[in-house]
């Protein structure tokens, strides 16, 4: 027996993808709710089976719901245009609420704003529908991602700036930075497809939000400096210094990302009717 748990023990071990895991998952809490159901229809309520057939219907239900918020919030695949994206949603708002200290909203607010710079870049890799009302949808989807990754970004500031006055300590210059490099990674991914689709609204507003989180690491590393004033015995030093209000207010950007009412991209769809008109012209 213990030769046999070493051979097992030595064999390789394959990591699964995230999709497989979830698949595993699924499997394994069926085969558990199988077992309950048994145990719930073998008993009779007291002799009311009509009970016992509602709750069962209802914990099904329940369960049911369950599993497809599971699978919503964890999976790429659902994106915007999907009919599991607002329970998508709706998991994210909890997962917000419950995120009660200061690292765990910067953690929360840095997944966000990957997920949603993920799910713009998954559209702008689309092929452009040839109608110009889905054209338009598809056009606000990428706006509305940017803006909400945008969004994140902000509170990500916000909440480092948060801990450095709560533990007065420099520890600003590397958890913005450490926290925005996913960020920056899918910004570049989403800028080099806008170029190769044309699409200059995107790069405009890809070239926006990379300013902004240039501007707040220099501000942060301002804020951390001023932290430090209490060490130096020359320096006047009002307590009112650590607090130096939010980051969003002291960047004011001249240009604030707000949900794009604009039309779609006019020179993308310019060349993409041209191309369905002229399907022989740019070959």
């Amino acid at each position: 027996m213990d030769y046999l748990e070493k051979k097992l023990t030595s064999l390789p071990k394959v990591k699964l993808s995230r999709q497989a895991d979830l698949k595993i998952i699924i499997k394994l809490y069926s085969l558990i709710i199988s077992e309950k159901i048994s145990v719930i229809w073998s008993f009779n309520f007291f002799n009311h089976k009509a009970l016992g057939r509602t709750v069962l219907v209802t914990g099904l239900m329940i369960v049911t719901l369950m599993l497809t918020a599971v699978y919503a919030y964890a999976s790429d695949a659902v994106l915007p245009a999907s009919p599991l994206y607002q329970l998508k949603r709706v998991v994210e708002k909890l997962e917000e609420k419950i995120s009660f200290s200061t690292d765990a909203k910067l953690d929360t607010y840095a997944k966000f704003s990957e997920r949603r710079l993920q799910e713009v870049l998954v559209l702008s890799q689309q092929d452009m529908p040839s109608n110009a009302t889905d054209r338009h949808n598809l056009n606000q989807q990428i706006q509305e991602g940017l803006n909400e990754a945008t969004t994140n970004i902000d509170s990500m500031a916000n909440q480092v700036q948060s801990i450095a006055n709560q533990n007065s300590h420099n520890i600003i210059a590397t958890k913005f930075k450490e926290k925005t490099t996913p960020a920056n990674d899918y910004l570049k991914q989403i800028e080099d497809q806008a170029q190769i689709n044309h699409d200059q609204e995107v790069i405009i507003k890809v070239d926006e939000i990379k300013q902004n989180i240039e501007q707040y690491q220099v501000i942060l590393d301002e804020n951390s400096q001023k932290n430090k004033q209490p060490n130096n015995a020359n320096t006047d030093y009002s307590p009112e210094v650590e607090n130096t209000g939010t980051v969003i207010e002291q960047l004011k950007p001249s240009k604030n990302l707000q949900p794009s009412s604009a039309p779609p991209n006019k020179q993308r769809d310019r060349q993409i009717d041209n191309s369905i008109n002229n399907p022989g012209k740019n070959q």
